[in-house]
């Protein structure tokens, strides 16, 4: 994964936690600086462990911590970095979630050998879609469940979100998520 990963779990641990923790975490992996370059990328379980090692620091399960993160992450982080890419994505939730796989498109340009997760949408009404998250990485699925509980944050909406299914599969991981709007929609906030 690449380095914006890892600055964007400094952000997280440093605003929640403080800057003393954040080194302490970098101590316990025997990281000697706290250089992780953006656009570099770096060995999936580097960025792994250092998500593990965070959320043991702060006393949270893994996918706990997973799931925080990938509420930061849109609500907080990618608004600074990727704010204009992500308004293009969709006025809605779910034209959002249905161009999830272009907005990655457009960021591969940036990023060499980027290997982003491919989603599928499927309408159950006009008020209910499932969504079907496929990665080649495994371990993921509670990030991704974080990052769509933080849609009703960036829609100005309700939403319910549920984890149908989540299941590894030979070459990374698979989960399917049920979301469903609740009232009226408010638009983007």
């Amino acid at each position: 994964m690449y380095g914006l990963i890892h600055n964007a779990l400094r952000s997280m641990v440093v605003q929640e936690h403080g800057e003393p923790l954040w080194q302490l975490i970098l101590e316990s992996m025997e990281i000697e600086a706290d250089v992780f370059l953006s656009m570099r990328q770096y060995d999936d379980s580097t960025t792994l462990s250092l998500i593990a090692a965070s959320a043991q620091a702060t006393n949270m399960e893994v996918d706990a911590f997973l799931g925080s993160f990938g509420y930061y992450w849109l609500t907080v982080f990618a608004p600074k970095d990727y704010g204009p890419l992500l308004n293009l994505t969709g006025d809605d939730p779910f034209e959002f979630l249905r161009n999830l796989n272009s907005l990655h498109e457009r960021i591969s340009t940036s990023f060499l050998e980027f290997r982003p997760p491919v989603f599928s949408v499927k309408y159950i009404s006009d008020e209910c879609i499932e969504l079907q998250y496929n990665s080649t990485r495994k371990g993921l699925t509670s990030f991704v469940e974080g990052i769509l509980r933080g849609l009703p944050i960036m829609f100005n909406v309700t939403m319910v979100v549920e984890l149908m299914e989540r299941s590894a599969v030979q070459q990374g991981e698979q989960s399917l998520f049920r979301i469903m709007k609740v009232g009226a929609q408010r638009g983007r906030s």
